[in-house]
């Protein structure tokens, strides 16, 4: 009968599916996984600045390969001659920082912009290569998003393009719900209108 498969075929077309899984299960993947120091609540103020020695001590300890942080607490722990020792201390390198910016203040931009790169050299010059960016946050009763798209999407271009320009390989706008400024309308326009160039983790989401 045409089309039947003997137990013999069938076992070794089995065999052969399953060698290649296996073998492809054992192939090595060389994955390095880092991890933020927000879960141990090192932000950028003061009080919570001297929070990232036991974030970075427990993290390398752990096993991770990289940490995360705040620019700002980088830079203050920078200015006291503190990041390299640590870093050096916990043998744990640092692969990214938090970069926040605003994007629908048109008196900050500036300001905004010069923030992000002088956090962005803070960020390459302890071996940082990736920036995640968060927008401000803004009030959902009183905001139009069509009032500011323009200059949400200008605020990240320009950011994004900076940090390229410094070294920092990607960079991606991180989202906080309700409380970033567009919600649907804002993925949909990020994904658009953006440089992929500059935003290109956006643009693969």
């Amino acid at each position: 009968m045409e089309g039947t498969v003997t137990r013999r075929d069938f076992s070794k077309t089995f065999s052969a599916g399953l060698a290649a899984t296996t073998l492809r299960a054992a192939t090595p993947r060389n994955l390095k996984i880092g991890h933020t120091c927000i879960t141990w609540g090192t932000f950028p103020r003061a009080e919570a600045m001297a929070i990232l020695e036991p974030a970075v001590k427990d993290i390398s300890t752990l096993g991770y390969n990289g940490f995360e942080t705040f620019p700002e607490v980088l830079e203050d722990w920078d200015k006291r001659d503190a990041l390299k020792p640590l870093i050096d201390k916990y043998n744990l390198p640092l692969t990214s920082g938090y970069i926040r910016i605003n994007v629908t203040d048109p008196t900050k931009a500036k300001e905004s912009l010069d923030d992000v790169i002088r956090l962005g050299k803070v960020i390459k010059r302890y071996g940082g290569v990736f920036a995640p960016i968060q927008v401000n946050g803004v009030n959902r009763q009183t905001y139009d998003f069509k009032q500011y798209r323009d200059a949400i999407v200008s605020g990240l271009n320009d950011s994004a393009s900076a940090l390229n320009d410094i070294g920092i390989g990607t960079a991606s706008a991180h989202r906080h719900g309700d409380r970033d400024p567009g919600g649907s309308l804002l993925r949909y326009t990020l994904t658009t209108r953006t440089t992929a160039r500059y935003c290109g983790r956006l643009h693969r989401r």
